[in-house]
C-alpha cells in the first residue's frame, strides 16, 4: 500500500518498547505507526516522497531526492516535491525545459528544444513529424525526420522560371514538375517540393529514388500535355522508386488511353500518398512490380480501373476509390490478382458508384488471393439496381474473403459484415453513367451504421483527411473515421 494512505496516523502509539502491528512501521520522530515502502513510488503524499533506508516514507532531503524521483516535480522546498520555477530547476535529460503554465518540468517547449530524430515538440513531448507542413521545410520523411533543404529542389509556378540552374538554395524555384525532376537528378536530391500551379509538361520515366511533394495537399496540379496518348502520366521504371505526396494527377484529353501512375519492372516501387486521380485510363496500374502503396487518396473518374495489382507487394487503405468505369470498357474500383508469395492490405476504403462492362460481373471489388480484405465500404457499385446486389465483390472460388466491412448485398453476420446504406453525406451510386460524379461526398454522417463498427483489435491511427482514428469506442468502417466532425 503506498504512502498515500500510509502518512495518515495511526491510533496506535509506538516507541522503542510498544511496536506497531504487522504491516506498520514505527516513526520515530512522530512515535507513530505507520504504513512502511520498499520505493520511492510507494511513496504516494507529497509531504512525504521519499522511501527511507528504514522503509518510511519521508520529507525530502534536497532538490536531487526529487528530481530522481520525479523530473516532473524536481524542487525539494520544505520537505516537500514541488514543481519548477525556472529551466534552470530542471535537470533531468528527459525534462529540461520549466513549462511555466503548469510548473512541471517537460520535454520540450517549442519545436527548437527537440532533436533532429524528433522535430516536432507536440503536447511538450518531442516526437516524429507526421505532416508535411509541420516541417521547417514542409517535408516530412518517412522516418518522422524532417527533410533539409538542401535535399530538395523547389518548384512554383507562381514564383519560378525556366532556368536550367532553377531550384536550389540560392536560386528561384523552377517553374514546372518536369524542371523539377531534371534538376533533382542533375543535383543528386531526391526529393522536389511543389508549392503550387497547374503543371502541363510531361515528366519523363522516373529514375533512381524520387519524391515528389505537395505540402499542402491539391495545392498543386499535374495535367500533362502527353507526347503519346498511350504513355502514363507517370513511369516507373528499371528499378526506380517513386513517391508522390499531395499531388493532383489529371488526365488532359476527353479520351484517356493510360494511366496516371504506372510501373514496369519487378523492382520497382510506387508509393501514393493523399493524391487526388481523376480521368485516366486507369488510376493506378501495377502489374508485376516490386511494391504499391495507396494511402489517404481519391481516385475518381477513370475509365476502366481505379486501382489495378497483379502479383505485386500492396498497401492500399484509406481511399476513397468511386465512380471508376463505364459500362463500355469499366473494370471497377479494385483489381487485385495475388500468388500466394506477394502480400496485400486492402483495408478502410469506400468503393461507390464504380461500373463494369457487361461481361465483368464485379464492379467494386475483384480480387483473386488469399488474403483477408478488411474494413471496407463496397456500396452502390453498378447502376443497375438489379445488378447491384451482386456486382460489389467477386465470391468466385480462390478470392479474397471480407471481414467487418460494409457490403451491399452481404449476408447479415457474415464475419462481421454489414450490408447496411453507409449514409454518405450526398452521394449517387446510381449516377448518369456519362456524368462527372467527382464531387460527391462520401463522408459519413452521425447516424451510419458503420460508425464503431471496424475490427475492434485495428491499429489504424489515421484517416483519410488525417483525422486520428479512433474518436468512438472502435474505428468506423471505411476511408472517413467520422468523430466529432459527425456530431
Amino acid at each position: 500500500m503506498g504512502c498515500s494512505d500510509a502518512q495518515q496516523s495511526n491510533p496506535g502509539f509506538c516507541d522503542a518498547v510498544t511496536p506497531c502491528d504487522d504491516g506498520l512501521a514505527c516513526d520515530v520522530l512522530t512515535n507513530t505507526c505507520l504504513h512502511g515502502c520498499a520505493q520511492d513510488t510507494d511513496c504516494e503524499d507529497l509531504a512525504a516522497p521519499i522511501c527511507d533506508a528504514d522503509a518510511m516514507c519521508r520529507g525530502c532531503g534536497d532538490s536531487d531526492e526529487c528530481a530522481a524521483k520525479d523530473p516532473m516535480f524536481p524542487v525539494c522546498e520544505n520537505g516537500t516535491c514541488t514543481g519548477c520555477a525556472a529551466d534552470a530547476d530542471c535537470t533531468s535529460p528527459m525534462a529540461l525545459f520549466c513549462d511555466p503554465g503548469t510548473g512541471q518540468c517537460v520535454e520540450c517547449l517549442l519545436d527548437d528544444g527537440c532533436s533532429a530524430d524528433e522535430p516536432i515538440c507536440g503536447d511538450r513531448v518531442c516526437r516524429g513529424c507526421i505532416q508535411n507542413t509541420e516541417c521547417p521545410d514542409d517535408v516530412c520523411l518517412d522516418d518522422g525526420t524532417c527533410a533539409a533543404r538542401s535535399e530538395m529542389i523547389l518548384v512554383s509556378a507562381a514564383t519560378g522560371n525556366g532556368s536550367p540552374d532553377c531550384g536550389t538554395e540560392s536560386l528561384a524555384p523552377c517553374n514546372a514538375i518536369a524542371l523539377g525532376v531534371i534538376r533533382a537528378i542533375q543535383t543528386s536530391r531526391g526529393i522536389v517540393r511543389v508549392d503550387d500551379g497547374n503543371h502541363t509538361i510531361q515528366v519523363g520515366s522516373i529514375p533512381g529514388a524520387l519524391r515528389i511533394v505537395v505540402p499542402i495537399p491539391g495545392n498543386a496540379t499535374y495535367e500533362p500535355v502527353l507526347n503519346d496518348i498511350f504513355q502514363p502520366g507517370l513511369l516507373v521504371a528499371g528499378g526506380a522508386s517513386l513517391i508522390v505526396d499531395g499531388l493532383t494527377i489529371l488526365h488532359p484529353g476527353a479520351t484517356p488511353a493510360s494511366a496516371a501512375i504506372q510501373c514496369g519492372d519487378s523492382s520497382d516501387e510506387i508509393r501514393i500518398r493523399r493524391a487526388r486521380i481523376d480521368g485516366w485510363l486507369d488510376g493506378v496500374m501495377s502489374d508485376a512490380c516490386g511494391f504499391v502503396e495507396v494511402t489517404g487518396s481519391t481516385i475518381t473518374n477513370q475509365n476502366q480501373y481505379g486501382v489495378f495489382v497483379r502479383n505485386t507487394r500492396a498497401v492500399i487503405k484509406n481511399n476513397i476509390i468511386s465512380y471508376n468505369g463505364s459500362l463500355v470498357q469499366g473494370d471497377g474500383g479494385v483489381h487485385i490478382s495475388q500468388s500466394d508469395s506477394f502480400t496485400t492490405e486492402l483495408s478502410f476504403n469506400t468503393l461507390v458508384g464504380n461500373l463494369v462492362k457487361s461481361s465483368q460481373p464485379t464492379a467494386g471489388i475483384v480480387c483473386v488471393g488469399n488474403f483477408i480484405a478488411h474494413d471496407n465500404i463496397v456500396y452502390g457499385n453498378q447502376p443497375d439496381a438489379t445488378q447491384r446486389l451482386t456486382a460489389q465483390v467477386s465470391t468466385v472460388p480462390g478470392s479474397c474473403s471480407h471481414r467487418y466491412s460494409a457490403i451491399e448485398g452481404m449476408p447479415a453476420n457474415t464475419d462481421n459484415n454489414i450490408s447496411d446504406d453507409p449514409l454518405f453525406i450526398d452521394s449517387d451510386e446510381e449516377r448518369d453513367i456519362n456524368g462527372d460524379a467527382s464531387n460527391f461526398d462520401l463522408h459519413l454522417t452521425p447516424s451510419s451504421p458503420c460508425i464503431d463498427q471496424a475490427d475492434p483489435s485495428s491499429t489504424e491511427t489515421i484517416d483519410i483527411d488525417g483525422d486520428s482514428r479512433p474518436t468512438g469506442a472502435a474505428n468506423d468502417i471505411g476511408a472517413d473515421e467520422a468523430g466529432l466532425s459527425a456530431l
